[in-house]
């Protein structure tokens, strides 16, 4: 909706960089930790079953939004606010069908003080303080800290082709037409390669993988 209301560069890279950049993140993470947290075996091909969505829609996006530019009546502003739209009832959907699985310990800390533990309660409250403090770890590993510097440095360089796909195909002389549709063309690739892939990792190993592909 806000990039319906740009006019300057510095706009659109307010809008479309950052705030969608991080908007995005925020949708997209949550949604692939809950997958996790339900599906423990064969878990990396039910993430590229969730990752190949967004494949999907990126492969008919390009081609929704294309008809809407070329269509004299609505222009690039109405486009927007059309995608925006279109987006809203599917973002409300996820959010209210979204579910974290209970952990019986985080029930434990909300009753009152009066109430007497059993001994499976405290065990559970435990567990659950166990956990978090091996998350609060996990962070403070050197190790990890590369981990996500290294997958920041890898999707900043993968992403990067999918923007420059169109005007380079057109500085190569095919049609503008056709050059836009080569984003979805590329999506629509990757939307096999995505369940493949979970596929190859569950047998061989994420990090194998993660090294071979990048």
């Amino acid at each position: 909706m806000m990039i319906s209301l740009c006019n300057e560069f510095y706009q659109f890279l307010l809008a479309q960089g950052m705030l969608l950049g991080i908007s995005m993140s925020l949708v997209t993470w949550p949604m692939l930790a809950l997958v996790g947290q339900y599906i423990k075996r064969k878990r990396a091909l039910a993430m590229g079953i969730v990752l190949a969505g967004s494949s999907l829609g990126g492969g008919i996006w390009p081609i929704v939004i294309d008809k809407l530019l070329k269509s004299p009546e609505i222009g690039f502003p109405w486009t927007m606010r059309i995608v925006g739209f279109i987006m809203i009832p599917c973002l409300a959907f996820s959010c209210m069908s979204a579910r974290s699985p209970k952990r019986y310990g985080a029930d434990v800390e909300t009753r009152t003080s009066d109430q007497s533990l059993t001994s499976d309660d405290a065990v559970s409250q435990q567990k659950d303080i166990n956990r978090k403090a091996e998350t609060t770890a996990l962070f403070r590993k050197p190790e990890m800290r590369l981990l996500c510097f290294a997958m920041f440095m890898i999707y900043f360089g993968m992403f990067s082709p999918f923007f420059y796909t169109p005007s380079y195909t057109t500085a190569k002389g095919v049609s503008s037409s056709f050059a836009f549709y080569t984003v979805s063309i590329v999506n629509g690739a990757s939307f096999f390669g995505r369940i493949l892939l979970g596929i190859i990792a569950d047998k061989y190993g994420k990090f194998n993988c993660c090294v071979v592909c990048t």
